[in-house]
C-alpha cells in the first residue's frame, strides 16, 4: 500500500493511529519533534510495552548551536507554540519512562525513516518505510507542499521478516549508541534529549526572554558581521590599537556598529549626547578605514580644528602610537577654491580631494550643513561626494530634533551624494524618496510638537515607518540614561540644580529696564531695507527672489541681534549700535548727495559687519545692491530719506547715552560696580575662588555668545583685580599677564586651565604606573612629571582659574578639570547652553558635583519670553514700514511661522533650564535620534552576548514567560514577538518579517513599534516571573484566550486602519510595504496565524 499524505485516509499518522494495537514499537527518523513525542505517548502509550527509536543526530556543530531543540520543535505558529508547553511536558513524561529507548547514530546521518510495528499475531503486525520523519508533516498531521511516498506492508509481508532483522541488526551495530558527545564529554543521548525538551518548559524570566527577543529581532545583523571574514581581521587589528582600548565599552560597541552601518550603507550618523566621547569614537572609526586603505578627510568647524589636529601623528597625544593620520579641512573652506588656498599642505582638490583613493569623510557638528541649499552644502556634495566613486560618509552630531525633521533629511542625503532614492536599494531600509518621506514627517513632528499633552509614543505612532527604519539604520545614538542602564561601572557627577540670577534692571541713566533702552531703537532701520522702497518689488514668495522681502527679514533678524546683545551685555550692545548708526550715516549722507547733485550711489545695508559671531542664519546674507535712483523712481526717495535722518538721530542719541555710562564705568576700581549684570558676577567669582575647595578644583567656565561681552568681562575683571584669567574667542585667546597680545592657537592655554585633562588623562604617560581617573593620582602624576617634562611643569606652575569664553569652547572640548559653568546670556538655542554644560558634565569625571549658572534678563523666565515675543512683534512691524506692496507683510508673516514654531520649541527648553539640567532627550515631551533608533537595545544584546552567548542561542523557539505591571497606560495582555513566514516543516527560510506587540486582551495594540515594545519589556526585565496559573497549567480555555487576542491582531492587517495604513504606504512609494504586497502570498494569507511563528511570547498582568 502507498500512503503519500495527500488526504487524512491517506496520512501516515491516521495509519499509526488506527492500526497499531497491543505490541512492541520501533521507529528511525533522521528529523523528529516534541509533537510526534507527545501524539505517540498519547495515542500508543498504554498499548505499547517496549519503544525503541533510532535517531539522526539532532545536534550540529558550534556554527549552528541553536538547531538541536528548534528541530525538535518545528512547528510553533500560534496554536502550536501556545501549546507547545503542554506538549513538551507529555513528551518528557514519555521519555521518562522506562519501556522507551533511545539511540543515536552520531556523528553519522540517518537516511532511514521506518516505522516498525510488532504484535502477537503477524497479521497485526505492520511496517512504514519511506520518506516520512517523525515530524507533523512527516505523517501527514500538518498540511505541506512536501512530496511524500511510503510503503505500508502488514506482517505477512514478504519483507516484514527482512525489516525486523534489519532494525535489530541495527540496534546492535557501533554506529548506534546509548550515548552522544556534547562539548567534548559522552553522556547519555535520551537524558540529553529529555534535558532539551525540559528547556522548552522551563521558567524563563523576563530577563531571560527579554534578551531572547533581542537576540531573535537581530541574530541576522550579528552573522553578517561575523561572516565578514577581512571585517573581523581589521576589528581584530582595530582593538589592539591604543584609541580602541581607551575607549568605554559603549563606546567600543558603538564604534563596531557604526562600522558595520558605514559597511552596509556607506554611511551613519554618531548622535550619542554631549559628554560621550564622540570625537575619540570618531578617531576610532578613521583608524578602521585607515587599515583598510581609505584616505580620511575631516571636516569641522574651524574653532574646533585644534581640538582635531591634537591626535595626529607625532602631536604627543595619548594615542600617538596609532600613527592617526587624517586632512583638517573647516567647514568654511566648502567653497570656491579654499580647500586648497586656505591651507599649506600643498593638496589640491583635483589630485588629492578628488582621486581614485577610497575615501572616509568625516563631518563633525554635521547639523551645521543642514541646510541642503546652501553653498556649503553643494559644494560639499559636487565636489567631494560626487567626484569620488568609493566614499563613505560619518556624521557627528549631538545636536537634538528640535526643530525641523528636513535637517536630517539633509544629513542623511549626504551619505547617498544627494540622490534622493538613493537607499531604495538598500537592505533593511527600501526608501524610494527620502524627500516624499522626510515632508511627512516633518508636518507630523509640527503637529505633535505643538500639542500640550504631547509624548514620545504619540509622535511614533504619526511617523512613517519608512523615517524610522531609515533613523534605526543609520544612527548610533545614546543617552546617560540608556548608558547607565547599561553599566554599574561608569561615573557621572552629579548635577546640581541650575542656580538662576534674575537681573531685570539696567539703570543706565533714564534708561531702568531692558523694554526701556528697546523703546528707543530706530523706528526704520532703513539703510538695512533700501529694497522696500524701490521699485524693485515683485509678488514672489521665494526670499531668494524678493529682494524687498529679504530686507524685510533682514530688519527683522537686526532686531533680534540687538536684543541678545543687549541681554549679553550693555557693552555689546554699544558697539553694535556703532556699527549700525555708520551704516545709516553712510546711507544719509549718500542720499542727501543724491539730492543735492544727483549723485548716484549703491546701498546694500549688509548685516555681515555685525554677525560675526552668529551662527548659520536661516536667510542668506548676500543680496543685491539697490541704487538711490531706483528708490527714487519709485516715488519713496524723500520718504527713505526721512526715515534715515530720524533712525540716524535715534541712534546718536542712544549711543551718547552709553558713551557716559562707559565713561562711568571706567572711572570704578573695585570689586562692586554700577553695571548690575557685572557686580553680580563678581560675587559669583569671589565664591568660587575663595571656598574651601582644593585650588586646582575652584577653576570657573564663563560662557557668552558675544566676543565683545567677552572681552569687556576679561577687560573690567583684570582692571579690578582678578588674575589667573584668560579670554578666548574666535579671534584666539588672551592671558591676565599678557593682556595684549592675542595667541590663534588657545590648546595651551586649556592645558593651564584644565591640566588633569589636558596634560595627564589626554596624554599618553607609560612609566607612570598609577594612573588612574581621580584626584589623588593626579597629585601623584603632578609630583611625579615635575622632574621628568620641563614644559608640562611650566605649565602647572601658571595655573588659569578663570576662562571667558565664547561658543568656540562650547563644542568638542573636554574641561572637567572645571566644575561650574556660567551661563553670562542665554544663546539663541537653549540646545547650545546645554552644549556648555556639557564641557565639564562628561563621563570620568573627577568631580563628584558640577553645576551650572545661569543669567536671565528679567525676573523670571516667563517675563522673559514675554519680551521676546513683544521684541518680534515690534521687529517685523519696522520691518514692513515703508513698505507700499500689498501682501508683502502678509508673506513676511507666513514666512516667520516656521521661526515662530522653532521659538516655541525653545521656549519650552528654556522653561526646562530654569528648573532643570536633565537632558532634553530624556523628556517625554521632547525628541531625540535615540527615540527612533533600535540601536541601544542591539548594543544591550552585544553586552549580554558576551557573557552568555550560548544561552541564547541554545534556547528553543515557542516559549513565554511574564511579569506584572503598573506602568501608565497598561493593561493585561501579550507580548508577542512573530515571523514570517513560518518555519514550519523544518524550514530554514529566514523571516521576511518580524512583528514585536504588546497587545491587550481584545487583540488591541497597546505598543506596536518595536522600540516602544523593547522599551517597554527593558523596563520589566528585572521584574520576578509572574504567569497566571491557569496558563502555566495549559488550562485550554486560557491557552485560547490567548490565542483569540494574537488572531484578533493579525486579522486587523487585513482590515481596518491597519489595511489604510498597507495601501497608504503602497501609494506613497513605500518599498518594504510594495515588497510585502508583492509576495506571492496575499495580505491575509500573510497575517494568517497559521503562516506567522510565535517565535516568543510573554503574558503582562496589571
Amino acid at each position: 500500500m502507498l500512503y503519500d499524505n495527500s488526504t487524512k485516509e491517506k496520512s501516515v499518522a491516521s495509519w499509526i493511529e488506527e492500526q497499531t494495537g497491543t505490541g512492541k514499537l520501533d521507529c528511525t527518523s533522521g528529523y523528529f519533534t516534541v509533537g510526534i513525542l507527545s501524539f505517540i505517548s498519547r495515542k500508543l502509550n498504554d498499548k505499547i510495552s517496549d519503544f525503541r527509536f533510532v535517531l539522526g543526530d539532532i545536534v550540529c556543530n558550534d556554527q549552528d548551536r541553536e538547531k538541536p531543540i528548534n528541530l525538535l520543535t518545528e512547528t510553533i505558529t500560534v496554536d502550536a507554540a501556545l501549546r507547545l508547553n503542554q506538549v513538551a511536558q507529555e513528551a518528557v513524561a514519555f521519555l521518562k519512562q522506562e519501556k522507551v529507548k533511545v539511540h543515536t547514530v552520531e556523528p553519522n546521518f540517518c537516511h532511514a525513516k521506518t516505522t516498525l510495528f510488532r504484535a502477537p499475531s503477524k497479521p497485526l503486525c505492520y511496517f512504514v518505510s519511506g520518506s516520512s520523519n517523525l515530524t507533523e508533516a512527516g505523517l501527514g498531521m500538518q498540511h505541506t507542499s512536501n512530496i511524500e511516498l511510503n510503503v505500508i506492508g502488514q506482517g505477512t509481508a514478504a519483507d516484514y521478516e527482512e525489516i525486523c532483522r534489519w532494525f535489530d541488526d541495527l540496534w546492535q551495530r557501533d554506529q548506534t549508541h546509548a550515548y552522544k558527545t556534547v562539548d567534548g564529554k559522552r553522556v547519555p543521548f535520551k537524558k540529553y534529549l529529555i534535558e532539551q525538551i525540559e528547556s522548552i518548559f522551563r521558567k524563563y524570566t523576563p530577563h531571560e526572554l527579554y534578551y531572547k527577543t533581542l537576540f531573535e529581532l537581530f541574530r541576522d545583523q550579528l552573522v553578517d558581521l561575523e561572516a565578514d571574514a577581512g571585517l573581523q581581521q581589521r576589528i581584530g587589528h582595530l582593538k589592539h590599537t591604543k584609541i580602541y582600548k581607551s575607549l568605554y565599552e559603549f563606546q567600543q560597541k558603538g564604534v563596531l556598529s557604526l562600522i558595520k552601518k558605514i559597511e552596509d550603507y556607506d554611511g551613519a550618523v554618531l548622535a550619542d549626547a554631549v559628554g560621550l566621547g564622540k570625537t575619540w569614537s570618531a578617531l576610532a572609526v578613521i583608524k578602521y578605514y585607515e587599515y583598510k586603505g581609505y584616505r580620511s578627510i575631516l571636516l569641522c568647524p574651524k574653532k574646533l580644528s585644534n581640538n582635531w589636529r591634537r591626535y595626529l601623528k607625532d602631536n604627543g597625544s595619548i594615542f600617538d602610537a596609532d600613527k592617526l593620520d587624517y586632512t583638517i579641512r573647516y567647514h568654511t573652506d566648502l567653497q570656491d577654491n579654499r580647500i586648497e588656498t586656505n591651507h599649506t599642505d600643498g593638496r589640491r582638490l583635483d589630485t588629492y580631494f578628488q582621486s581614485d583613493t577610497p575615501k572616509l569623510i568625516v563631518i563633525d557638528e554635521s547639523h551645521n550643513l543642514r541646510n541642503r541649499k546652501s553653498g556649503r552644502y553643494q559644494y560639499l556634495v559636487e565636489e567631494l561626494l560626487k567626484k569620488n566613486k568609493d566614499v563613505k560618509v560619518l556624521l557627528l552630531s549631538a545636536t537634538p530634533i528640535n526643530n525641523d525633521f528636513r535637517d536630517l533629511r539633509n544629513q542623511f542625503s549626504l551619505i547617498v551624494k544627494d540622490q534622493d532614492d538613493g537607499f531604495a536599494d538598500a537592505k533593511g531600509i527600501l526608501v524610494d524618496s527620502i524627500e516624499n518621506k522626510f515632508r511627512t514627517a516633518s508636518k507630523e513632528f509640527k503637529r505633535w510638537s505643538e500639542d500640550p499633552d504631547r509624548n514620545i509614543r504619540s509622535l511614533l505612532q504619526k511617523l512613517p515607518d519608512e523615517v524610522i527604519r531609515l533613523i534605526d539604520r543609520l544612527v548610533v545614538a545614546r543617552t546617560r540614561r540608556h548608558i547607565k542602564g547599561l553599566t554599574d561601572t561608569l561615573t557621572f557627577p552629579e548635577m546640581q540644580p541650575p542656580q538662576n540670577e534674575y537681573l531685570d534692571s539696567l539703570n543706565i541713566d533714564s534708561f531702568k529696564r531692558f523694554e526701556d533702552i528697546l523703546a528707543a531703537l530706530p523706528n526704520f532701520f532703513a539703510a538695512y531695507k533700501p529694497a522696500v522702497y524701490s521699485e524693485k518689488q515683485d509678488k514672489s514668495d521665494n526670499v531668494l527672489e524678493n529682494e524687498a522681502l529679504r530686507d524685510q527679514f533682514l530688519v527683522v533678524m537686526l532686531n533680534k541681534l540687538l536684543v541678545k546683545r543687549l541681554e549679553s551685555s550693555w557693552s555689546a550692545f554699544h558697539s553694535t549700535l556703532k556699527v549700525v548708526q555708520i551704516v545709516h550715516q553712510t546711507a544719509l549722507t549718500a542720499a542727501e548727495k543724491y539730492a543735492t547733485h544727483k549723485e548716484d550711489a549703491k546701498l546694500s545695508g549688509d548685516l555681515a559687519q555685525i554677525t560675526k559671531d552668529e551662527e548659520a542664519l536661516d536667510i542668506p546674507l548676500g543680496k543685491r545692491e539697490i541704487r538711490l535712483s531706483e528708490i527714487a523712481a519709485a516715488g519713496n526717495f524723500d520718504t527713505f530719506r526721512a526715515h534715515l535722518e530720524d533712525d540716524v538721530r535715534q541712534l546718536e542719541r542712544l549711543i551718547k547715552t552709553l558713551d557716559h555710562y562707559e565713561a562711568q564705568i571706567a572711572k570704578e576700581q573695585e570689586q562692586s560696580s554700577a553695571d548690575a549684570k557685572l557686580d553680580r558676577l563678581m560675587g559669583l567669582l569671589n565664591e568660587q575662588l575663595h571656598s574651601d575647595k582644593p585650588s586646582e578644583q575652584r577653576r570657573l567656565l564663563l560662557f557668552t555668545s558675544y566676543t565683545d561681552t567677552a572681552n569687556y568681562l576679561f577687560d573690567q575683571l583684570r582692571h579690578r583685580g582678578y588674575g589667573k584669567m584668560a579670554c578666548i574667542s574666535g579671534d584666539g585667546a588672551r592671558c591676565s599677564e599678557t593682556p595684549h597680545t592675542v595667541v590663534k592657537n588657545f590648546e595651551p592655554v586649556l592645558e593651564r586651565f584644565c591640566p588633569f585633562t589636558k596634560l595627564y588623562m589626554e596624554r599618553d604617560w607609560p612609566d607612570f604606573e598609577a594612573k588612574s581617573s581621580n584626584w589623588s593620582s593626579y597629585h601623584q602624576w603632578s609630583d611625579w612629571v615635575r622632574s621628568r617634562n620641563e614644559r608640562v611643569a611650566e605649565l602647572l606652575d601658571q595655573p588659569i582659574e578663570i576662562v571667558i569664553a565664547t561658543d568656540c569652547l562650547s563644542e568638542g572640548q573636554n574641561l572637567q578639570d572645571c566644575d561650574t559653568v556660567i551661563n553670562y546670556d542665554i544663546h539663541w538655542n537653549p540646545v547650545r547652553v546645554i552644549q556648555r554644560l556639557g564641557r565639564i558634565d562628561r563621563i570620568g569625571s573627577p568631580n563628584d558635583t558640577v553645576r551650572g549658572i545661569n543669567f536671565w534678563p528679567s525676573a523670571s523666565v516667563n517675563d522673559y519670553l514675554g519680551l521676546q515675543k513683544r521684541v518680534e512683534d515690534r521687529a517685523i512691524a519696522i520691518a514692513t514700514t515703508g513698505s507700499e506692496v500689498p501682501g508683502i507683510t502678509d508673506r513676511v508673516q507666513e514666512r516667520l511661522e516656521d521661526e515662530t514654531f522653532q521659538e516655541q520649541q525653545e521656549a519650552r527648553m528654556l522653561e526646562h533650564l530654569e528648573s532643570s539640567w536633565e537632558e532634553l532627550e530624556d523628556q517625554s515631551r521632547s525628541l531625540n535620534f535615540s527615540d527612533l533608533s533600535l540601536e541601544i537595545f542591539r548594543q544591550d544584546l552585544l553586552k549580554e552576548l558576551s557573557q552568555d552567548q550560548k544561552l541564547y542561542e541554545a534556547m528553543p523557539l515557542g516559549i513565554y514567560t511574564g511579569f506584572k505591571t503598573a506602568q501608565d497606560g497598561s493593561a493585561d495582555g501579550i507580548v508577542a514577538l512573530l515571523g514570517y513566514p513560518s518555519r514550519k516543516n523544518g524550514s530554514k527560510t529566514p523571516y521576511h518579517r518580524h512583528n514585536l506587540v504588546y497587545i491587550d486582551q481584545r487583540g488591541q495594540a497597546i505598543f506596536d513599534k518595536p522600540g516602544e515594545v523593547l522599551k517597554f519589556l527593558s523596563d520589566h526585565r528585572s521584574e520576578a516571573r509572574f504567569v497566571p496559573q491557569a496558563i502555566d497549567q495549559n488550562d485550554s480555555q486560557a491557552i485560547d484566550a490567548c490565542s483569540q487576542s494574537i488572531k484578533t491582531w493579525l486579522r486587523s492587517f487585513s482590515e481596518g486602519d491597519a489595511l489604510d495604513d498597507l495601501i497608504s504606504g503602497i501609494q506613497g512609494g513605500d518599498l518594504a510595504t510594495q515588497s510585502q504586497v508583492a509576495d506571492r502570498n496575499s495580505l491575509e494569507a500573510q497575517y494568517d496565524p497559521e503562516n506567522c511563528d510565535l517565535i516568543l511570547w510573554f503574558t503582562v498582568s496589571k
